[in-house]
């Protein structure tokens, strides 16, 4: 089983982060002011799945205390355990088609078989069907009392107005570093595993906020033997990208060095770097020197973790660049990251960008 599912929260309490829509829901539970549908939007791998089924699962618990469900009684353990017919889950990708619309709006009359409340969790809702939509619309419309309807989405903008305006929106966030450590401490702990913090804040940069992916990489980790993960062992998953060679780029950049940032990027390939992670330290180096260059050394060093021998040449790197010289590089090495899945050759749209940009 994976690290995400075997330690999948089970109440509100146990989800990090989010504070702000796990307060008002437990709220509306305990109040029993609860609407008919419920629309959560934001980035993969943050929670809003998780968060719908503990919703379904506090609303219909028959020992639900301010907010949060119990986890014993007989309907906790029924979700809990995937044998609950009254939750019933639907993937939007795989259940498009106008029919299978049309049978759910049919079906949401019947009265639940068990619980007090039928909840639809639709998930990834944004890749239903014009038509899928519109007779979801129309359930909508003219919900049963006994049916509650939660729409999760990475991608609120696919979706129609009319859709949107008729659900109680929760906008999730991405998490932060500090939430995701937290949470990898705590299942690291659980597996008997020790790994330093420092590899633990390098796990969760690399997951983007996604507490899935980070649970994810932990796996791998995990999955190599050691009850003791070193720092050289994370290096095996996820490779260090040599930080002179990235401010050596960098500064090939800037100084319109196109010979010096191409040799030195090559190089990096050819002692076994990823393309597209140097990208991405790439463009975090440059969002850095922006920050640098815009706001000062001291809010460099408030936001973001730097070496100090690091900071020391993005500050040099800040005197010889100008603001709009930085954002055209973000902006070049941002659309590089896009077209690099699209060739053969992963590094080549990162050296067109330097050309581009050496050459202006």
């Amino acid at each position: 089983m994976t690290l995400y599912r075997k330690y999948r929260p089970q109440k509100f309490s146990e989800i990090t982060g989010q504070n702000h829509i796990k307060m008002t829901l437990m709220h509306e539970i305990e109040e029993k002011s609860i609407a008919h549908a419920y629309l959560f939007c934001g980035p993969r791998g943050i929670g809003k799945t998780t968060t719908a089924r503990i919703f379904a699962k506090a609303v219909n618990c028959l020992n639900q205390k301010n907010g949060e469900p119990c986890t014993v009684c007989d309907n906790c353990r029924a979700m809990q355990e995937n044998r609950a017919i009254d939750l019933i889950e639907i993937d939007g990708a795989s259940n498009r088609r106008i029919e299978e619309a049309r049978d759910l709006r049919e079906n949401v009359r019947f009265l639940p078989s068990v619980f007090p409340y039928k909840v639809y969790i639709i998930d990834e809702v944004h890749m239903l069907t014009t038509e899928s939509f519109n007779a979801l619309l129309k359930t909508l419309e003219e919900p049963p009392k006994h049916a509650i309807f939660i729409l999760a989405t990475t991608e609120i903008n696919k979706l129609p107005k009319t859709i949107v305006s008729r659900c109680q929106r929760f906008d999730f966030s991405r998490a932060g570093i500090e939430d995701i450590v937290k949470r990898l401490s705590e299942i690291s702990q659980k597996e008997k595993r020790i790994i330093s913090n420092d590899g633990l804040k390098r796990v969760a940069k690399a997951a983007g906020g996604s507490f899935r992916d980070a649970e994810g990489i932990l796996g791998k980790l995990f999955s190599l033997g050691d009850d003791k993960i070193s720092d050289e062992t994370v290096d095996v998953i996820l490779p260090r990208q040599s930080t002179d060679q990235l401010l050596k780029i960098l500064s090939g950049i800037i100084q319109k060095d196109a010979r010096q940032a191409i040799l030195t990027l090559n190089e990096a390939i050819d002692g076994g770097t990823d393309a597209g992670e140097l990208l991405k330290e790439l463009i975090e180096f440059s969002r850095k020197l922006m920050v640098l260059k815009s706001a000062g050394a001291q809010e460099l060093t408030e936001f973001f973790d730097v070496e100090i021998e690091a900071e020391k040449e993005l500050i040099t790197l800040a005197e010889k660049s100008t603001e709009k010289q930085l954002v055209k590089i973000l902006d070049n090495l941002i659309i590089a990251q896009g077209r690099m899945k699209l060739v053969d050759i992963p590094q080549l749209p990162l050296e067109m960008a330097i050309v581009e940009l050496t050459s202006e």
